[in-house]
């Protein structure tokens, strides 16, 4: 990793805080660290505590102090243009129900959710660079190193050992891809909605379409672009203009389609391709057992140069079907690329679902975790609150190109 950076303060824009008071469905309060002399914010919320055996919560007035409490953690990353209240239908089912686990063992019974939704550098609550410049992908690589290091590694209740699991989308899914490969005993679960791997390949016309849409629109209004395929009120597309006050304040925004890996030759193509290569070794997932090891730092930051690969990673993929760019053909092919020939996954495909899958979402916590607490077997369906996911076991043959 690189050094932390140090901007000029007149070249940092900090939001007023104000703007992010009253926004609809969205309670929480963000805390705020450092890297270099930027501040970042991010969401950090605990939830009850919960009977995994039951799936039910617990009295905690009557709770044993002998009991053993586990913190299973879930990293929720954004993308392009938005910020953490992207996330804010699904925080609620990530923290306050658990699907019945019943082999589970009396030290992992209980539990409690812990949910990060950082907002990435020059977006949300976070300082925003004016200079576009500044914005390049092994920025927010090394950011996203050091927030997954700093706030989850090095936290005292990831070591208690329990589930970590990862949230992506978009180009949360671009950076937040790399991270198992990175830090290969932390990740036990992985959720993918609507993204893809920066393998250097060249992109569909729609999504070159948006870059260039991006291009000619320096001061694109970001609510109303989300509300373009998205059922939102005028409140909250307010909630996702409300990081950005004028042009000055856009750079992150209109950086990010230029910084998608495209071609060989771009910064992130190694990465990408070294994530692929160690999702592609994996063993099958165990779902009966699959529980922290030990804490590792990223690759040459401390790692156990003896451990080639760390803990099965239990694999859902959420996929909104209107999508005009990262729709159902391409989230196939990336699920099948990934992950169809060593862990396989469950599919779970929202019809009505945009690009901003999050919004049309609020069951996919619920619906991931029952899929996680039940024996997989090839083309067996999940059922959760009306909503279906579909097991796809692994297959040698199942590989596909993207």
């Amino acid at each position: 990793m690189s050094p932390p950076p140090h901007v000029e303060p007149e070249l940092v824009y900090r939001t007023p805080s104000d703007r992010f008071d009253s926004l609809p469905g969205f309670p929480y309060r963000a805390t705020f660290s450092t890297w270099g002399n930027l501040r970042y914010a991010y969401l950090d919320v605990e939830g009850p505590l919960l009977d995994v055996k039951s799936g039910s919560p617990v009295d905690e007035s009557h709770f044993e102090a002998h009991h053993k409490v586990r913190t299973e953690t879930v990293l929720c990353l954004h993308g392009e243009p938005t910020w953490s209240y992207l996330y804010r239908k699904m925080i609620p089912g990530f923290l306050n129900q658990a699907s019945p686990r019943p082999h589970a063992s009396e030290d992992n019974r209980y539990i409690r959710r812990r949910v990060l939704v950082p907002d990435l550098i020059g977006f949300g609550q976070s300082d925003k660079p004016v200079e576009d410049d500044f914005y390049t992908f092994d920025m927010h690589r090394d950011w996203l190193l050091h927030f997954v290091t700093q706030h989850i590694v090095e936290d005292d209740r990831t070591r208690q050992g329990g589930r970590v699991t990862l949230v992506v989308q978009d180009w949360g899914g671009i950076l937040g891809l790399l991270l198992p490969s990175l830090f290969p005993s932390l990740f036990t679960h992985l959720i993918v909605m609507n993204t893809g791997l920066g393998l250097g390949k060249m992109p569909s016309k729609g999504w070159i379409n948006f870059r260039d849409f991006i291009k000619r629109s320096p001061d694109v209004d970001v609510g109303a672009l989300l509300a373009r395929g998205t059922p939102l009120s005028d409140r909250e597309v307010a909630a996702y203009s409300a990081p950005f006050q004028g042009e000055r304040t856009k750079a992150g925004v209109r950086r990010f389609p230029q910084l998608v890996p495209v071609h060989p030759s771009m910064r992130g193509v190694p990465d990408s391709y070294a994530a692929l290569a160690y999702f592609n070794a994996l063993p099958p997932a165990a779902f009966t057992s699959n529980t922290l090891a030990k804490p590792s730092a990223p690759q040459g930051q401390g790692r156990d140069s003896g451990q080639s690969l760390g803990s099965p990673l239990s694999v859902f993929f959420v996929v909104g079907k209107a999508d005009p760019v990262l729709g159902e053909p391409v989230m196939q092919a990336l699920a099948k690329r990934l992950f169809g020939a060593s862990t396989g996954y469950y599919w779970h495909v929202i019809p009505e679902g945009g690009h901003f899958v999050q919004e049309w979402s609020e069951h996919v916590p619920g619906l991931a975790d029952r899929a996680w607490s039940s024996a997989p077997t090839a083309g067996a369906s999940i059922v959760y609150d009306g909503h279906k996911a579909v097991w796809v076991a692994p297959s040698p043959s199942s590989k596909s190109k993207l």
